[in-house]
């Protein structure tokens, strides 16, 4: 074995073999030639955009085919897609009969001769297995950050300035077509960074990692919803809105915050039908902006938004779902219990409005734990249905009640699952999907129960005032339902 792990050189392009034990051929690769592999990779992973920009800009500079010596051949271990299309340049017969064949062709015959005068470079790994070290590192564990959908129509349209800059990326393998797609993505994060909203949610959608941004892209993309929202393409400015600022302000904060919220997503809105019978179910017609004569610009819609500025820059505070205040306060000020034969419910909800969840954040999680657990207590007692689980349970046998109840009344799981199968669907669709997530048991999911409860339980979690709102405002419906709404007797 040579001293060396890795060297830089440049081999002939001869001289250089695909792989047919990468993963992008293996299942083409059986009995086939190199110009079958080469064909097989134009046709299903986008050669030719690779050979695009090797014709228009050369070898990348920051980035070497890796090699391992195989006799006198060099057989690429990382940058076949780079090879094939050289290949492929060189010699545009391999790819006759495909749809490709032609592109080739039109490729600066200036450059291709300087990519094969100089030969290609290349690092050259010691063994195989030194090669596959660096595959793992690149290809298994996530070590690459892709820019995410806003961060590369920004960029792209950082480099339009003229005609002249078009006509340059075209070159580049950058179709009209795209550079009008990243205009429009460009436009859609201009609206979220301008519209009034909540700056946790506004961050939940622009961020690198989020996937909430396709779902805004993918509703933009249908002519129908822009229409409900009075949007429509344009070539400057990518979108436009045909309504007022005011109404535009309303519906656009509502449509993020509610993709923000996973209530609108690729489940329920991935096609027309399924966005048009979402937007029917929960939204009301007043809900939609009117149509206007007049043409809004997005950087009409307000200033944007400071959320990744100055730390002294004031926020919004944050309103539960239904716009109420609540203050410093875990609980909206407007809520009161109506409904409840529990005094003890009623004194720990007093004190509970009292607890400022940034001060006293361990305080709040406790009470609010308890003041959950009882609120369903004192609703199943109220409609009689406590008794009736009881009841069940002890005629299971003692294995149920002894891991089914506490003190004579069945533990949170079982409550839970009473209030999800048989009170939960009374709720709106919305509602629904909001109560769930805190009746959901999944620990990484912020705002739910399990979270709620690793706070009390679990010596290293700490409570966050955010937290304890968010488990707020999603099981509203449910508090209200169970405190507010008077009950509705069942028919005998």
């Amino acid at each position: 074995m040579p001293a060396w792990q890795y060297r830089d050189t440049t081999v002939p392009l001869g001289q250089i073999l695909l792989d047919q034990n990468n993963p992008r051929l293996v299942r083409a690769s059986k009995g086939a030639s190199e110009n079958d592999l080469i064909r097989h990779l134009f046709t299903h992973t986008n050669a030719l955009k690779v050979a695009q920009v090797l014709s228009a800009v050369g070898h990348y500079p920051m980035e070497r085919t890796l090699v391992v010596k195989q006799g006198t051949k060099h057989v690429v271990m990382e940058g076949n897609r780079r090879i094939a299309a050289l290949k492929a340049m060189r010699d545009p017969e391999i790819l006759k009969g495909t749809k490709h064949y032609a592109r080739i062709f039109k490729m600066n015959k200036d450059r291709l001769r300087s990519l094969f005068l100089r030969g290609v470079p290349v690092t050259v790994a010691a063994t195989r297995q030194h090669a596959q070290d660096i595959i793992i590192a690149r290809h298994t564990q996530n070590t690459f950050q892709a820019w995410s959908q806003a961060n590369r129509a920004d960029y792209l349209l950082n480099e339009v300035s003229d005609e002249g800059d078009v006509e340059r990326l075209v070159r580049l393998g950058v179709s009209k077509a795209e550079i009008q797609e990243a205009l429009r993505t460009r436009s859609i994060a201009q609206m979220i960074e301008r519209v009034p909203m909540d700056e946790i949610k506004r961050d939940e959608l622009v961020s690198q990692a989020s996937k909430k941004f396709t779902t805004v892209v993918r509703l933009f993309d249908m002519p129908e919803i822009r229409a409900k929202f009075q949007v429509a393409k344009h070539d400057e400015h990518g979108f436009v809105l045909h309504t007022t600022k005011k109404q535009a302000q309303t519906a656009l904060a509502k449509l993020f915050t509610e993709v923000a919220d996973g209530d609108l997503s690729s489940r329920n809105a991935n096609k027309v039908s399924q966005a048009k019978d979402y937007f029917k179910s929960e939204w009301s017609e007043d809900e939609f902006p009117s149509k206007s004569t007049r043409t809004l610009r997005v950087d009409q819609l307000g200033e944007v938004s400071s959320s990744a500025g100055s730390a002294d820059t004031p926020k919004p505070k944050k309103k539960s779902p239904a716009g109420k205040s609540r203050g410093s306060r875990v609980v909206p000020k407007q809520f009161k219990i109506k409904q409840s034969d529990s005094r003890k419910l009623d004194q720990i909800f007093r004190e509970l409005r009292t607890i400022n969840p940034k001060s006293y954040p361990n305080a709040g999680a406790m009470l609010l734990r308890t003041f959950f657990e009882l609120s369903i207590l004192d609703y199943l007692d109220r409609t009689g249905r406590l008794d009736e689980m009881v009841a069940e349970l002890e005629a299971k046998g003692s294995k149920h009640v002894r891991y089914g109840m506490k003190h004579g009344l069945p533990v949170m799981s079982k409550l839970k699952d009473e209030i999800e199968t048989n009170v939960v669907p009374r709720l709106k669709a919305r509602q629904q999907r909001a109560v769930r997530k805190v009746l959901n048991d999944d620990p990484y999911r912020s705002g739910n129960s399990e979270e709620l409860n690793s706070f009390i339980h679990c010596m290293k979690e700490l409570p966050t005032d955010q937290a304890l709102i968010s488990f707020w405002d999603l099981a509203e419906p449910l508090f209200e339902l169970m405190l507010v709404e008077p009950h509705e007797e069942s028919s005998p």
